[in-house]
């Protein structure tokens, strides 16, 4: 999967490209004859207007995964340890698990990753979100 993501990432900067050209060419259109812009509702329903998916989403599917697949890949490498990375490249860690690891400081990560491979079967993974935390004990 990860070799899919990398396909992915290669194309977003050609489809953020595609992107602002369709932006500019749907402002070209919702103005009228005095280069005013006109109400976003007389242009609705457009072609132009329903393509909203993002970069990402159109690189996913282009290769058959999805957008937020790419999304937490690319937010483990921007936060996530060396060895963090290191081990959802490798497919020791799934992109999902290792995602969440990223979200907690980085000290922090090293320390889950360690308890992982001490017990790969442990189903818990610490996420660093006190609002989620809540709303599930809330829940309970």
């Amino acid at each position: 999967m990860l070799e899919k993501v990398e396909v992915a990432k290669k194309m977003m900067p050609l489809l953020a490209e595609e992107a602002k050209e369709r932006k500019n060419m749907d402002n070209k259109l919702a103005r009228d004859n005095h280069g005013k812009f006109l109400n976003p509702v007389k242009v609705s329903g457009t072609e132009l207007d329903n393509d909203k998916d993002q970069t990402s989403d159109k690189a996913g599917k282009l290769v058959g995964i999805s957008g937020a697949t790419i999304r937490r890949t690319e937010y483990v490498e921007r936060h996530g340890t060396p060895e963090l990375v290191d081990a959802m490249k490798g497919g020791y860690v799934k992109i999902t698990t290792a995602n969440k690891i990223a979200t907690n400081p980085k000290e922090k990560q090293n320390e889950i990753l360690q308890q992982i491979k001490e017990n790969p079967k442990a189903k818990i993974i610490p996420r660093n979100d006190p609002l989620e935390t809540e709303q599930k004990k809330n829940c309970r």
